[in-house]
């Protein structure tokens, strides 16, 4: 069974819609390519490739939830930092 996501006071249409799993899925996509762009150099036009990029992240409270589902199912950086949360 998925865990379903809310977030403070935030106002949502439906909170129940979109779970955890959901949401590292799509950080750890867009960080991937990013991450990716960044090694080869074709993230920004004139930026030069990074070959020894190594990708840290970091996560607070909600983000830093978000960060341990994500890193735990995608493994999507070299490194990560938990400032807290609570479970």
């Amino acid at each position: 069974m998925a865990h379903r996501m809310c977030v403070g006071d935030s106002s949502m249409s439906d909170p129940l819609a979109v779970t955890y799993e959901q949401v590292a899925l799509a950080n750890h996509l867009a960080a991937e390519q990013v991450i990716e762009g960044l090694r080869t150099g074709t993230l920004v036009d004139g930026y030069p490739a990074l070959d020894g990029l190594v990708a840290v992240a970091v996560g607070q409270s909600m983000g830093g939830c978000v960060l341990t589902v994500q890193q735990g199912r995608h493994r999507t950086f070299d490194g990560v930092g938990f400032l807290g949360w609570s479970g």
